[in-house]
């Protein structure tokens, strides 16, 4: 998969109003390589090292506007991104998600 696949496919597995963590897009990336490879669905490879490459992209995105990085339902930027994350499109943010203080201070 090339950046612009793994773009779409980040967009296309946020549903509406909802998040999404990068090791569900990790592990989607390694079932896809492992199919198109002709490869067996009872051994999946290690999806762990699709992950840099996909915080990398995401990263691009979020500084785009494309996409939120969420934590503990507050924006985050995503220079932040540590531990326990989740990706958002910014068109359909949960409700319950707030700004962070470093936001609300900028404005």
């Amino acid at each position: 998969m090339n950046k612009d696949e793994i773009m779409t496919l980040i967009k296309a597995m946020i549903p509406p109003g909802k998040t999404i963590a990068p090791r569900e897009v990790a592990i989607k990336i390694a079932e896809q390589r492992q199919v198109s490879a002709g490869g067996s669905q009872h051994k999946l490879e290690p999806w762990q090292k699709y992950l840099p490459e996909i915080k990398a992209i995401a990263k691009q995105m979020a500084l785009n506007g494309d996409l939120v990085f969420i934590r503990k339902k507050k924006l985050i930027h995503p220079d932040e991104a540590r531990g326990v994350f989740r990706y958002g499109l910014p068109e359909t943010v949960p409700e319950n998600t707030r700004e962070t203080k470093s936001e609300s201070k900028s404005e």
